[in-house]
């Protein structure tokens, strides 16, 4: 209980830091995320028989009236992101040459190579597939590790072959994932580009979650220490 208290104010905040620095679009996710994480606290003070402290979940400057109106919008937000889902989970199938979302599961699991946390997914054979195990997982997050570029990332291939939307999607289908942040140990997708786009921007709207992407070349050495430069 405590624990979604926190998160539920850690959202709160969220939605006010964006509202104040006009990102409407983070606005909208973060008050996504206070609908659905009051509505989830609800539900586990019911089934475990204790009395919801709503009071713990106030934050000031967040006004009741306000977030009516966002939850209003935050619908909108969710069903143009729902059909972007759609056509973005029917590009995997057609990327991978697979009917179902089964066989999408199964061929990202034969895919990819499993770590404590995440995945990689360089080139077989690739010594940064051994470098990576060595990373230390961050708190929270999911590692996704791939080559990287501004623009878009390589699945499986030292070849750019994927955008955005499409690593959502690969995301949201893979083994171990349940919405946490994302971690992308991929070079360059944090960069922005011509002043206006930044590939681990659209992957964050894509999936609805925080990501943290390097802006420059990551270096993975064989024990695991990682830095940009």
């Amino acid at each position: 209980m405590r624990k979604l208290e926190t998160e539920i104010r850690r959202e709160k905040d969220t939605v006010l830091l964006a509202k104040a620095s006009g990102d409407d679009v983070l606005r909208r996710s973060s008050q996504v995320n206070v609908t659905r994480l009051t509505a989830k606290y609800k539900q586990v003070a019911e089934a475990a028989g204790l009395r919801t402290r709503f009071e713990k979940t106030r934050v000031e400057g967040y006004r009741p009236k306000r977030a009516k109106e966002a939850e209003k919008a935050a619908v909108q937000y969710k069903l143009h992101r729902d059909t972007d889902i759609r056509r973005a989970d029917a590009d995997a199938k057609k990327f991978f040459g697979v009917s179902s979302y089964d066989d999408l599961k199964s061929i990202l699991k034969q895919s990819t190579l499993k770590l404590k946390s995440d995945f990689s997914c360089f080139p077989d054979g690739y010594p940064l597939n051994e470098n990576v195990k060595a990373v230390k997982p961050l708190e929270m997050y999911f590692d996704v590790a791939l080559h990287g570029s501004p623009k878009a990332v390589a699945f499986g291939s030292e070849k750019i072959n994927m955008s955005a939307r499409l690593l959502a999607s690969v995301i949201r289908h893979s083994e171990g994932y349940h919405g946490q942040k994302i971690r992308l140990l991929s070079c360059s997708t944090g960069k922005i580009v011509n002043d206006s786009y930044c590939f681990a921007e659209e992957f964050a709207n894509a999936l609805g979650v925080a990501v943290r992407a390097p802006d420059d070349t990551l270096f993975i050495t064989p024990k695991g220490t990682i830095w940009v430069g």
